[in-house]
């Protein structure tokens, strides 16, 4: 049943690429209709002398024009909108409207229609996965889950702005992990430890504000460490409190300070769960680009008021190299410096990613190939925290000296629509959890709005 499911996954996968590949793009030189009101508008203002229409000095308005001639006529009637009377200039901003899509391709600022905007935008996303999991001791599974982020922003002035998200599931402190995701048939995600999550919630707001040169948002917001989001997932997690952030020549700076959870809860047979139930984050970076490679160096600490002692403190080096269009490759080393809570587990991780294709999914038909390594020692983070494929919650979260293979293409169907097909292999490396030892196929399509 596995095996078939998955074949199947992947063979609609492979048709859903070709069909798109096949398709033929849609004609975006659409005729305006005989009897639209523009012509008659374009009309008067040609007769006005405002506009000439054609490169040739003449408007023909003895024959229908497609959308992109009339926005270029339109266009040539904004550029001389100082030798418009009152009315004539309303006629120029009521074509402007009804134009203004062909207008923005051409590279034409629409301002009335700016204005006119709402005080509010909304962008979101919404992720469908499926997942067959062969563990090595256990039984396997296949599930099916869903994801959605809807992210608000609120123009206060011209260098303040307030923001929201809303999420259908956003990790709970109760069973502090990365489990975000929601089962379809389930009204909550049932664990081992019983039904948990926060669902259907606001998890972040904060306003933004620019002092100078100074950038600053305050309140509830992602929680960023590193930018594969293989030590904390920045999607998932956030913490209450203030990020700066300003550049002085090529050198980027950033910090953050606040509470991360109050009151979080670890499976209670974890070692050092106490430590990591009252988080509070202390954290500097620096960042620059030199041509092809970029660099970042950041330490963290999360340290537990409570007992006064971190859980963490890492210090990190995250690096990128684009080696031309198609080819980039980032890795990253961490060592956690914090008393050792897993015996005499070490205290280094390591992750590399090796990107060959397109960079960003951002047309129809882009598409790449990635590979990536990682191997964690047991003291070096906790895997919960992490935002690496592999974590789904459940059991092999408790893994805590691990090494991972992932290998994973991704295809965008559109501007707005992508997918990927993923195999995952978790090693752990520490006898006691050979049991969390697994391989998995993953098929996950990603829609944005």
């Amino acid at each position: 049943m596995k095996k078939t499911l998955v074949t199947l996954l992947a063979l609609v996968f492979v048709l859903g690429i070709a069909g798109t590949a096949l398709a033929a793009p849609a004609n975006p030189f659409v005729d305006v209709p005989a009897k639209h009101w523009a012509y008659g508008a374009v009309a008067q203002l040609a007769k006005a002398g405002i506009v000439d229409g054609y490169g040739d000095g003449s408007f023909r308005g003895d024959r229908s024009m497609t959308r992109y001639e009339m926005a270029q006529v339109v266009a040539k009637a904004m550029a001389k909108s100082d030798k418009a009377d009152a009315e004539q200039k309303a006629l120029i901003d009521k074509l402007a409207v009804e134009f203004a899509a062909e207008l923005n391709n051409l590279g034409v600022r629409v301002a009335k229609l700016e204005a006119n905007q709402p005080n509010i935008q909304f962008k979101g996303a919404a992720w469908i996965r499926y997942t067959a999991d062969d563990f090595t001791s256990g039984p396997s599974s296949v599930s099916a889950q869903y994801r959605l982020r809807l992210d608000g922003t609120a123009k206060v002035d011209d260098k303040t702005s307030f923001n929201f998200r809303f999420v259908n599931r956003e990790p709970d402190k109760a069973h502090l992990g990365n489990d975000t995701w929601q089962t379809f048939g389930e009204s909550g995600q049932s664990g081992a430890k019983g039904t948990y999550g926060n669902q259907n919630n606001i998890d972040r707001i904060n306003l933004t504000t620019k002092l100078g040169d100074l950038n600053m948002t305050l309140g509830r917001q992602s929680m960023y460490v590193d930018q594969q989001n293989m030590i904390m997932d920045s999607g998932a997690f956030s913490f209450d409190g203030v990020k700066l952030n300003t550049k002085f020549g090529d050198l980027g700076f950033t910090v953050q300070y606040g509470r991360f959870y109050k009151g979080a809860a670890i499976d209670s047979n974890v070692a050092g769960s106490t430590r990591l139930s009252d988080l509070d984050v202390t954290s500097a970076a620096i960042d620059s680009k030199l041509g092809k490679f970029a660099w970042a160096v950041s330490y963290t600490n999360m340290n537990n008021p409570v007992v006064d002692t971190a859980a963490f403190k890492w210090t990190l080096f995250d690096t990128k190299y684009t080696f031309d269009t198609k080819w980039t490759l980032q890795a990253l080393y961490l060592h956690n410096g914090a008393e050792k809570i897993w015996g005499n587990l070490g205290t280094n991780a390591y992750a590399a990613k090796l990107t060959f294709g397109d960079f960003v999914l951002n047309k129809t038909a882009a598409q790449n190939l990635q590979f990536q390594y990682v191997n964690a020692k047991g003291n070096a983070t906790w895997f919960g925290f992490s935002g690496l494929d592999t974590s789904i919650g459940g059991k092999e979260s408790q893994c805590v000296d691990w090494k991972m293979y992932l290998l994973q293409y991704n295809y965008a169907f559109s501007k707005s629509f992508n997918a990927s097909l993923i195999y995952a292999q978790v090693d752990p490396t520490d006898a006691a959890d050979k049991a969390n030892e697994k391989k998995h196929i993953r098929v996950v399509t990603n829609v944005l709005f």
